[in-house]
């Protein structure tokens, strides 16, 4: 009866072990002749990201300053931005086009990439831009560093420009 007791408590704390997801391979990445494991991320990254996100979506220039590197690259399919102020210059100007432009999240998840034990973080984040009847898909690949973007890839992908009238 002592060793069923000790083997039921056994059992009962062991299953409440958390997992620890971090050294997880979900992928890799190849870079040139390299091939790079991806590891789960930190969920705290993806609050950057909402931050980010909020920030842009209440036109709060100094939020958005503040979440970003001064030295951000931004990769996009309209071309490069470089510098925090360059990008804060180029979302004003889209403002001045699209006054009523409105970010989505549709979801978001990080990972690491480990490259010769550098650890790099970015969070993957499946965007939806609206602007008076258009719509854009994004996705965004961003590094996160100790809190704040680094450097951003741009994707974008189907647009609507009169989603009401779609027949989707």
């Amino acid at each position: 009866m002592k060793n069923l007791n000790f083997l039921l408590l056994f059992l009962i704390f062991s299953c409440n072990v958390t997992p620890d997801f971090s050294s997880t391979k979900i992928g890799f990445e190849n870079e040139g002749e390299n091939t790079y494991d991806i590891t789960a991320g930190e969920a705290a990254s993806t609050a950057v990201i909402s931050s980010f996100i909020n920030a842009v979506n209440q036109r709060d220039m100094e939020t958005m300053r503040n979440l970003q590197f001064g030295d951000i690259v931004i990769y996009g399919p309209q071309g490069n931005i470089e510098g925090v102020d360059q990008h804060i210059t180029a979302f004003d100007d889209f403002l001045k086009t699209y006054p009523d432009a409105n970010w989505k999240i549709k979801w978001a998840m990080s990972s690491n990439v480990i490259k010769d034990d550098v650890v790099e973080n970015w969070v993957t984040t499946n965007l939806l831009l609206t602007f008076g009847e258009g719509e854009v898909n994004e996705v965004v690949d961003a590094n996160i560093v100790d809190g704040k973007i680094k450097t951003i890839y741009l994707y974008t992908g189907q647009q609507k420009m009169n989603p009401k009238e779609s027949s989707d």
